[in-house]
């Protein structure tokens, strides 16, 4: 095919993209219509700010002249709503009007459905102040749920669990509704009572949007219709970025930076030459050539059509059966009891699973598209930080493993020598056996070499991959490595091949401060074997809860002899990125109903909240004593970041690549409004203000910083691989693919990138730039020094096997 077909078709693909977009939105207005909550689009939530802006002053002023004995009408209403935020009433109130405004809501039923929502949330401020714990999860649960009907539904039952009575409504119920639906008529004048004749002698009213406000919600749904475009991989090479708004797509417009700081961008359009290596190493990952795994996506669509999913890590697509209910003469309670407690747990897994189908069935839909395609491309860019994304959501190279498992480079290479063993290692690593030394990786390929075959023969009869750490990369690897049995050396592979960074966020903070003893904890120091830091946070762990055990600390008593790095991972590696000692509880709560799940975990009859409390707190302590110096920079940043955002600054730096950061977190103008559930939904009331918000700013500096960090290792990385001959990229953050045939040039341009990084004191000039920034003498002064480094020699990175593994 010609150039000039392939570019036509590629136009003809970007219409394609924009109309698939275009019904997708049209239909979730539909849905949106007929579910009653249009308010939830875009068009209804700037119509509902719109109003807010109009009915809070007029609800406010009411109750107020009212309490003051000024105005006697509705008295009784009005002292019945007062006990509510006025923003929360006119929000519920709105809410409810919206959502019926395309069509024709009933008075009545509106009005009596405002004042039961009101009545709810008094039923969950209850909950919320006699038992916290149980409300919290309450509400994480009703998260989940797909319809407010079935959100109402689980919080009060979970209320009358935790045995805590509900609310009373008012009487006059009707009478409290219809008053704010008339102050929205006569404030907001968004709805009119329309009379219908209804049959003989039967006039009905109805509330509706005026036409006025109707004919501007279809242009703002067609506006957001025409915005929506279903983004796709490109049949032809991306545009080159040169500047911010000039790559990608030949015919649909995007920006190089994910952010609505025109002024930002602006700055960064200015920049010209300065900006040429951010520009180059976005170029290289867009331009890498991918094509679709044919084998492993026709076992992929067997499993999915033919064997109903729910394996290899693909969900079920029907959902589970829903349990047998007992018959009706059964009376024994627990029977009961159990029934109840599985038809809702079958439930609420369906409906959880039901985004995962539909995120299946979209891979497996543009895996279909382009089966057919010899080479497709992605385009990528960047957010504020320099961290690289392709522009497509579904089957992409940062997608998981599903995702993953259906790519492979479209330009493929014989493996030669190194790259034999760097397939065995890849083979290994995708099982999950990648713990061990490369020599022990490579040794398990060898032992298990009839087994990985036979998937390559028969993976629908030999069904062993499926139970991989990434079952369908993994099923990707078997297939090329009974490629290299057959053809030995010479056999062009085009699988991608990922190494992954040990605890990134914390390497890239050993590094900074220099620091031998975090470094040596996640592989900067050459080692026989990789060192695995979560669990070393585990034994550290352990460590603790056995001295305070001895002591009869009942959650400590509780998960003595358990702790290990399953229990620790997710707060070890969250630590660089700013979660808090309360976001660790939260995230213990997870891995230990995981652990009772998978029963590698046992509770010995303690609390689960209790003891996810508890073992928070822990591995927030031992996390301190492994990685200290890596704590150090991160108070050090926040403290920085707090004295520039007292002066109402942002906070900019040049990330080491060259792109200038900026982190400008802006203060809202009015209150936030927890609505429905108590928090299920949450909804501002105005625009963003020029003012900064400083719990943010200080918040957000340590894994901002870090990030634009990593981002800049992973682009200097693309371009000294590209100068050293790598064509194919697979960039996630911290895990760099390429040929098995090139990872050799890759291990050794990834290390001499991160000693290139480091190789300045990336803390130091951070502040030398915060100083200059600030540009008054008293303040800069307060700036405290950067922490004090430590002796680590980072050159020994280069020899360090594991650093990337």
């Amino acid at each position: 095919m010609n150039t000039i077909e392939l570019h036509a078709r590629q136009v003809a693909l970007e219409e394609e993209m924009r109309g698939i977009g275009a019904v997708n939105y049209m239909r979730s207005l539909t849905k949106a219509q007929e579910k009653g909550t249009e308010v939830d689009l875009k068009p209804g939530q700037l119509l509902l700010k719109h109003c807010l802006a109009k009915l809070v002053p007029a609800i406010t002023e009411w109750i107020e002249s009212t309490r003051s004995g000024q105005a006697r009408r509705h008295a009784s209403v009005a002292n019945w709503v007062e006990q509510f935020d006025p923003h929360l009433v006119a929000l519920v109130a709105l809410r409810r009007v919206i959502n019926g405004i395309s069509g024709k809501a009933s008075p009545v039923t509106t009005a009596v459905g405002i004042t039961q929502a009101l009545v709810d949330e008094l039923d969950h401020q209850q909950f919320k102040a006699q038992d916290k714990e149980a409300y919290k999860y309450a509400v994480k649960d009703a998260k989940e749920r797909t319809s407010e009907g079935h959100k109402r539904t689980l919080m009060r039952t979970r209320q009358r669990k935790a045995s805590i009575p509900m609310v009373e409504a008012p009487e006059d119920k009707l009478k409290i509704g219809m008053v704010l639906i008339e102050m929205i008529e006569n404030h907001c004048g968004i709805i009119e009572r329309v009379n219908l004749k209804e049959g003989t002698n039967n006039t009905k009213t109805y509330l509706s949007g005026t036409d006025e406000v109707r004919e501007w919600l279809r242009k703002q749904h067609e506006h957001c219709a025409f915005l929506a475009p279903l983004w796709l991989p490109m049949l032809t090479q991306p545009l080159p970025w040169t500047s911010t708004h000039t790559g990608g797509y030949l015919t649909t417009r995007l920006s190089a930076i994910k952010t609505k700081n025109k002024a930002y961008l602006e700055e960064l359009r200015n920049l010209g030459e300065a900006m040429e290596p951010v520009y180059s190493a976005l170029n290289h990952l867009q331009e890498t050539p991918w094509r679709v795994n044919r084998k492993v996506y026709e076992v992929m669509k067997h499993v999915w059509d033919k064997l109903g999913g729910d394996r290899a890590g693909l969900p079920a697509p029907q959902g589970k059966v829903l349990p047998e209910k007992p018959h009706e003469s059964v009376t024994d309670e627990e029977v009961w009891k159990k029934y109840r407690k599985e038809m809702r747990e079958t439930i609420e897994g369906n409906l959880h699973n039901m985004s995962k189908v539909a995120a299946t069935t979209q891979k497996l839909w543009v895996a279909e598209r382009f089966l057919n395609e010899d080479r497709f491309f992605y385009p990528h860019v960047m957010d504020w930080r320099g961290r690289a994304y392709p522009v497509p959501t579904f089957m992409t190279p940062q997608g998981d493993d599903v995702g993953r498992g259906l790519l492979e480079f479209a330009d493929g290479k014989p493996l030669g020598e190194q790259g034999v063993a760097w397939l065995a290692v890849h083979v290994a690593n995708t099982w999950g056996n990648d713990k061990v030394s490369f020599d022990e990786r490579i040794q398990w390929v060898q032992d298990n070499e009839d087994l990985i075959l036979s998937y390559a023969q028969d993976p629908l009869v030999n069904r062993g991959w499926m139970d991989a750490d990434g079952p369908w990369c993994f099923l990707a690897a078997c297939f090329e490595w009974a490629g290299y049995v057959a053809e030995g050396e010479s056999w062009v592979s085009h699988v991608n091949v990922q190494m992954d960074g040990t605890c990134n966020g914390l390497q890239n903070f050993s590094a900074m401060m220099r620091d031998p003893v975090g470094g040596a904890r996640v592989n900067l120091l050459p080692a026989p074997k990789p060192s695995d830091i979560y669990a070393v946070v585990a034994e550290e762990a352990t460590r603790i809860i056995a001295a305070q055990a001895a002591q009869g600390h009942p959650e400590a008593t509780a998960l003595l002899g358990q702790v290990n790095r399953k229990l620790t991972k997710t707060n070890t590696m969250t630590v660089p990125y700013g979660v808090s000692e309360w976001g660790m509880r939260d995230q213990c709560v997870e891995v230990l109903k995981k652990g009772l799940e998978k029963g590698w975990f046992d509770l010995r009859g303690a609390d689960l909240f209790a003891t996810a409390n508890y073992l928070g707190k822990v591995n927030h302590a031992a996390i301190g004593e492994v990685v200290a110096a890596a704590t150090k920079a991160m108070d050090w940043l926040q403290e920085v970041a707090t004295i520039v955002a007292s002066q109402g600054l942002p906070v900019t730096w040049t990330s080491p690549i060259g792109l200038p950061v900026l982190q400008h977190y802006r203060r809202m103008l009015s209150k936030r409004v927890n609505f429905g559930a108590g928090g299920l939904q949450k909804f501002t009331l105005a625009i963003l203000s020029e003012d900064l918000d400083k719990r943010k700013q200080a918040a957000g500096i340590s894994p901002n910083f870090v990030h634009s960090c990593d981002a800049s290792h992973m682009m200097m990385t693309v371009n000294l691989g590209a100068l050293n001959g790598i064509t194919a990229f697979s960039f996630i953050h911290d895990s760099f693919g390429s040929h098995a045939a090139d990872m050799p040039v890759l291990t050794t341009v990834l290390r001499q990138a991160f000693v290139d990084l480091y190789s300045v004191d990336v803390l130091e000039k951070f502040r030398e730039e915060i100083i200059a920034q600030i540009g008054d003498a008293s303040l800069a002064a307060q700036i405290p020094p950067t922490p004090q480094r430590g002796e680590l020699d980072l050159s020994l990175v280069l020899d360090s096997e594991y650093f990337f593994a």
